[in-house]
């Protein structure tokens, strides 16, 4: 996995605190829904990147599903999908 770092940047002047991550075609802005992650405090991007690296910790660390258990989770949810747009459909002809 890359690792993530806080670097300061210059904005047309004004300094700004990035996440970024290096691979090997060089160093990248770390990104969240497509838009890059700037903060105005370095406190802000570390507080960021605190709560980015916790994650990755707990999904690294997490237990995969069995394939029994992936099948019996979709079924579940296809179940309870169903149920709900039945009563989604009630619920527009009443």
């Amino acid at each position: 996995m890359s690792k993530l770092f806080v670097s300061k940047l210059d904005n047309n002047g004004m300094d700004n605190w990035g996440l970024f991550y290096e691979d090997e075609k060089g160093r990248h802005h770390l990104t969240e829904d497509f838009k890059p992650l700037v903060y105005d405090a370095e406190e802000e991007a570390q507080k960021k990147l605190e709560t980015i690296e916790a994650e990755r910790y707990r999904e690294d660390a997490a237990e995969p599903f069995s394939i029994e258990e992936a099948e019996q989770f979709a079924e579940n949810i296809n179940g309870n999908m169903q149920k709900h747009m039945q009563r989604q459909l009630l619920m527009n002809i009443l």
